[in-house]
């Protein structure tokens, strides 16, 4: 297991680097000149010209790539054309409210995913398991920001119970941050959730029909017995790979969600950049993105071996 997580890790490397160096070239070859959009309308050939040879635009892109890497070699991501602020600060500061919203959206999804997609497979065909169903499509069906919009107004406008807007740092009080996180993980977890669940029941039917559970059941095992150690352990595997992806992509897919609450994450963080052509940002982002990725992908194979004492890696 040691020697597959040390080749996995060296493999993840590889893949991040390359995923940084297309973006790099990609970039650039995008028609649009984050020069021109910096000057504005104090545009003149002169200043742009300047302001190029400031930014290192102005060489040769094989000698841009190769400051770049070696930057990156050695942990630094650059500054940000438009602000100058340093991309570690600006992704740190933006990954701290993304990454709480996220963990937050997907613990409800797993509370809510797990126990009713379990009850829907073991009450197959009931009027519990069409309702379950039928919430599901719904969930997957319609956006975040939908359920953000009303999540706002009948718990911020209606009720007046949560705050509609914003973000507080965890350092400014522990009840304060969660507060103004439970609207948007609400948000952002009712589509977990329906995915999730559609996973759970599917592994869950597929489970409960096979033989072992058939004679743990002929043993004389508890029904609840069964259900959590036979049935749902095994059938979590398929699930497990659903829900490492789904983490890995809310980290850059919030950012409707965090349009909708006013929190600037790691969403609009990129999206800002994108618009303003911010080549550190846009690489400093997409660089972690792609780090996030691989390793939920190594965590969910190594998990694997957890939940099914069959899965051995060499």
């Amino acid at each position: 297991m040691t020697q597959y997580i040390i080749r996995r890790f060296i493999h993840a490397i590889f893949i991040v680097w390359g995923c940084a160096t297309i973006v790099f070239f990609m970039l650039r070859a995008v028609p649009g000149d984050p020069v021109a959009v910096m000057l504005g309308p104090e545009y003149t050939p002169e200043a742009a010209a300047q302001l190029r040879k400031n930014l290192g635009l102005d060489r040769p892109i094989y000698v841009q790539y190769a400051k770049w890497f070696g930057n990156i070699a050695r942990g630094d991501l650059g500054k940000s054309i438009t602000t100058s602020q340093p991309v570690t600060t600006i992704i740190r500061n933006a990954l701290s409210k993304t990454l709480s919203i996220t963990l937050f959206a997907f613990l409800i999804g797993i509370i809510i995913a797990v126990p009713i997609g379990t009850l829907a497979a073991l009450k197959r065909g009931t009027a519990f398991d069409h309702i379950a169903s039928i919430s599901t499509f719904v969930g997957i069906s319609l956006p975040a920001f939908w359920f953000g919009i009303v999540f706002i107004l009948i718990f911020a406008v209606k009720l007046g119970w949560l705050p509609s807007l914003g973000y507080v740092p965890i350092s400014e009080g522990v009840w304060p941050w969660f507060k103004h996180l439970i609207l948007p993980g609400m948000a952002a977890g009712v589509g977990e959730a329906a995915i999730l669940m559609r996973f759970v029941r599917a592994g869950m039917l597929e489970v409960l029909g096979s033989d072992y559970v058939r004679t743990a059941r002929a043993k004389g095992l508890r029904e609840r017995s069964v259900i959590i150690r036979h049935a749902l352990r095994n059938a979590l595997t398929p699930v497990v790979t659903v829900a490492g992806l789904s983490l890995a992509a809310l980290i850059g897919g919030l950012v409707i969600t965090e349009t909708v609450f006013s929190i600037r994450g790691m969403g609009r963080v990129l999206v800002n950049a994108i618009f303003d052509k911010d080549y550190p940002v846009i690489q400093g982002g997409i660089l972690l993105i792609a780090f996030v990725f691989v390793m939920a992908n190594l965590i969910v194979d190594i998990l694997y071996s957890f939940l099914d004492p069959r899965v051995r890696y060499g």
